[in-house]
Order: structure tokens, then C-alpha cells, then sequence
């Protein structure tokens, strides 16, 4: 059985994604911020095949839990870094530092600490393949386009989804050498829990495209920045 982690997996598109994967028949290892939410996956999933991991990403202590559960012997074949929340200002004199830093570590160091602890089990997959959740508005190029002018986007969270595609292409710089793919996906304006005003499609559909996507393009290697069956984004 193949197997897939994913953070942020209590809620929203992450759910969606724990939910696909288990109906296809996945070991499923849920990455979520406490012991009820945990429950409440176990609740509803196929218990026996579903491993939740409690934790938080915005702390080191998470690389060791991650370590524990997988063991010395797990391969994994796909991580999803999803986990992710978002800005509350949206202008310069209204976005403080602190929030940068939140956001910051959410998004790209916690990403960074997942992947850190994941990597022995996905070198063991000797297939293995990390997906990286990002943002259109991650997209340096298109702010300096002006694309997202006058939309009321967060600076912190644009900020930490474009450190974010960073970490991902310095990723694959080293890893898909080494047989593991890096992609960088944006999952499309959906509803959710921090919707753009412009979304204009469900959580299940956007990580209905997100998992046909991963299977249409599973064993490639090189590193892009997609929306999923729509296109390229420009770095």
C-alpha cells in the first residue's frame, strides 16, 4: 500500500485530501494540531490504515514526532505540506513584524521541519514525492505585475508563500538528484476557511484536481509552479 502525509489535515482542503486518499486506499498519516481533532479523524476514517500525528509545525519538537511515527523502517511515498493559515493586515503601516514571523513559520519553516523529518522515509520509498500547498500569491512576478493590485491581499502571507517556493526550488535543487520529486502547486481560488473574495470553487474540487494531478504526473522529477489542469505560474 502506498502511503501519504499530510499537514493540516483537520480541516478544509487538507481534509478533502486525507478523505481522497483514504477512498483510494492509502495509509494515511494526518498531521493535525491536537488530540481531538485527531479523534475526530479516527472517528470517520478507515481506523486501521489512518495514523494520525499530533503536533505543531511552528516547533522543533515536531521533527521528532514525525521521526517517532514513521520509524526506522517506513517508506513514504508522498508528503503534502498544506498546512497554513492567513494574514490579517493588509497594508504596510497595518502589518507588523510579529506577523510576518507567524506567518513565516507556518508556511516556510514549518514546511522545512516537516520535509526535514520525512526525508529518511521518502528515501526509502525510492519513489518518494513532496507537494508543497503554496499560493498564486506567492507569485513575485505576477505582484510585480500589479496583478493582485488593490485586492486587499495580506502582505505577511504573500511574504511567507513566496519564502515558501523557495524552499521548494532549493529543494528540489538537491533532492531530485537523489529520485525524490518537489512541486509547488496552487490549489486554485476555492472556498475555505481563508477564501479569496474571488473564489469561485469548492475544497472537495480543488483537491479533486490537486490528486488527479499528482497521479498524472507521478515519476516526474522536475520542479514547477502549477495550478493543477490549469497551467504554469510564473515564479
Amino acid at each position: 500500500m502506498k502511503s501519504v502525509l499530510i499537514t493540516g489535515a483537520s480541516r478544509g482542503l487538507g481534509r478533502e485530501l486525507l478523505y481522497l486518499y483514504q477512498t483510494a486506499g492509502w495509509i494515511t498519516l494526518p498531521l493535525v494540531r491536537n488530540q481531538h481533532d485527531a479523534d475526530t479523524i479516527l472517528a470517520t476514517a478507515f481506523a486501521k490504515y489512518c495514523h494520525p500525528i499530533v503536533g505543531d509545525i511552528c516547533y522543533q519538537e515536531i521533527e521528532s514526532i514525525i521521526t517517532a511515527k514513521l520509524g526506522n523502517d517506513m517508506a513514504l511515498d508522498l508528503l503534502i505540506n498544506n498546512a497554513g493559515v492567513p494574514g490579517r493586515s493588509y497594508g504596510l503601516l497595518d502589518t507588523c513584524a510579529d506577523e510576518v514571523a507567524e506567518l513565516f513559520s507556518v508556511h516556510t519553516l514549518g514546511t522545512l521541519r516537516v520535509c526535514r523529518a520525512a526525508l529518511p522515509a521518502l528515501l526509502k520509498s525510492g519513489a518518494g514525492r513532496i507537494v508543497n500547498i503554496s499560493s498564486r500569491l506567492g507569485s513575485i512576478e505576477k505582484s510585480a505585475r500589479g496583478e493582485f493590485s488593490n485586492q486587499g491581499f495580506s502582505y505577511s502571507y504573500r511574504i511567507a508563500k513566496a519564502a515558501q517556493n523557495m524552499l521548494s526550488a532549493c529543494m528540489a535543487e538537491e533532492l531530485i538528484p537523489q529520485g525524490i520529486g518537489v512541486s509547488v502547486i496552487h490549489p486554485g481560488r476555492f472556498h475555505g476557511g481563508a477564501a479569496a473574495s474571488d473564489a469561485t470553487m469548492s475544497a472537495r474540487q480543488a483537491a479533486l484536481r490537486i490528486q488527479r494531478w499528482i497521479d498524472a504526473t507521478q515519476g516526474e522529477v522536475s520542479i514547477e509552479y502549477v495550478e493543477p489542469e490549469v497551467g504554469v505560474f510564473q515564479w
